[in-house]
């Protein structure tokens, strides 16, 4: 779960539709299928269909109704961060993030905000970081759990490849051992099925016919 600025300037614009709904497809390219808050993904989440086009601006706003199929004001964002969110706009973002407020995140990269601490908590040293991890509940249990599961599924993709790698040298010296044959194997399914896991169940342009 690694946040990144999202490149609004150099996103290609919709080339369909008029209204902000018809855009999810191109949001969810541009946010490379994870929420531009909590950062989970697609695939951890049930699939595009349990994503929202998210206003920045509030469109319920009257100062943001101008905005409400503007595309630069539009981010990919999980239904449940979308809700805990809601209207909320207490104050234009600071540029030093001194004060309650929701930064652009085409322009911050919200890894410069957050940081994840040794129990999967996340945390911050800023107003607005703290205010937005407040707001929209970010160590909520699940979210807590998908790191711990994303860092545990890195560490052992490293043990992994070190096993692997000292199995491939025993193999050459012993090429016909069957137990180094069945650990390579092991090894190796165990490989597929971690990236298996990557697969999203749904992507945007396979939700309607």
């Amino acid at each position: 779960m690694n946040w990144f600025r999202i490149p609004k300037e150099t996103s290609p614009r919709p080339t369909k539709g008029l209204y902000y709904s018809d855009w999810k497809e191109e949001l969810s390219f541009e946010a490379k299928g994870q929420c531009v808050y909590c950062a989970i993904n697609n695939r951890s989440f049930g699939g595009v269909r349990n994503f929202h086009v998210e206003h920045y601006k509030p469109k319920s706003l009257p100062a943001f109704i101008a905005l409400e199929h503007d595309y630069s004001n539009l981010y990919y964002a999980c239904s449940i961060c979308n809700c805990f969110k809601g209207n909320a706009w207490p104050n234009d973002p600071d540029e030093n993030f001194n004060n309650n407020s929701f930064p652009d995140p085409s322009k911050v990269d919200y890894s410069e905000i957050f940081f994840v601490e040794s129990d999967y908590k996340l945390k911050s040293d800023f107003v607005a970081g703290k205010y937005i991890i407040q707001r929209i509940f970010l160590n909520r249990p699940q979210l807590v759990l998908e790191r711990r599961k994303n860092k545990l599924t890195e560490e052992l993709k490293k043990q992994f490849e070190i096993t692997r790698d000292t199995l491939y040298q025993f193999s050459l010296k012993d090429p016909s051992n069957p137990l180094i044959k069945v650990f390579l194997n092991v090894i190796e399914t165990s490989f597929l099925l971690i990236e298996e896991s990557k697969i999203n169940p749904y992507n945007a342009d396979q939700i309607h016919r």
